[in-house]
């Protein structure tokens, strides 16, 4: 979600918020990630995951504390590889 909110694409948005459903987030949560923003209640690997995106999608750019921060995070070792790609694949795809 917060790729499709940062690259303003309506069909990523709709497709990721009705992801976000299906596996549990509220609907709070899911609105407030679609806005842009970090809902509280969310764990630290979810929390580190947002921001990295963020940090992609926006700076284009990770700083050298939120890369150690994701590395060090408790998340499966290559999950973060889905969150890179979006950002990398978006600029290339025809419009």
């Amino acid at each position: 979600m917060i790729v499709g909110t940062a690259w303003q694409a309506p069909y990523e948005l709709y497709a990721h918020c009705a992801v976000g459903r299906h596996v549990g987030l509220s609907d709070d949560e899911v609105r407030t990630l679609a806005e842009g923003g970090l809902p509280q209640d969310l764990s630290d690997t979810v929390t580190v995951a947002h921001r990295v995106a963020r940090a992609l999608s926006l700076e284009h750019r990770l700083d050298d504390a939120l890369y150690r921060e994701a590395e060090n995070c408790s998340a499966p070792r290559g999950s973060w590889t889905p969150l890179y790609l979006p950002v990398f694949i978006t600029p290339c795809v025809p419009s």
